[in-house]
């Protein structure tokens, strides 16, 4: 996002509902509820303004478009995730599901965190300083 000179990233994180494959031209839609509110952008797949594209859960569908999810809200609205069945969740250690995560990150098009901007050197100082302060978290804890 560019406010007059300043340039700084943004997170839009939500369900990916769509995608368009057309070469270059190739976008998805995002939706997110916000204030109560349902907010759908669409943003190009190969913008120079988006600096990352992150997977954060693959969810469990049987469709390519996810228009039906605009009609739902509440526990309607929730997609199941990809691999993880219910009993294997009800006995699940917390350090498995981490693991789980990881892992399925890569491999679907369910809810997804992107990032809009073009500098990705903030974005990688972001990243080494808030491992940082988790690093600087754990010590203390210990």
């Amino acid at each position: 996002v560019k406010e007059g000179e300043k340039e700084r990233i943004q997170i839009f994180e939500g369900v990916c509902i769509g995608l368009k494959n057309s070469g270059l031209n190739s976008s998805f839609t995002v939706r997110k509820i916000s204030y109560g509110e349902g907010i759908e952008r669409v943003l190009p797949l190969y913008s120079p303004q988006i600096s990352k594209i992150e997977l954060v859960k693959s969810g469990d569908v049987r469709r390519s478009k996810l228009y039906f999810l605009r009609n739902r809200s509440g526990k309607s609205a929730r997609i199941s995730e990809k691999g993880i069945t219910k009993s294997e969740k009800d006995f699940a250690e917390p350090s498995e599901n981490q693991d789980n995560k990881s892992s399925e990150e890569k491999k679907s098009d369910s809810p997804v965190k992107v990032k809009a901007d073009g500098d990705s050197p903030n974005l990688d100082q972001t990243q080494t300083e808030s491992k940082k302060n988790e690093e600087v978290k754990d010590n203390e804890k210990k």
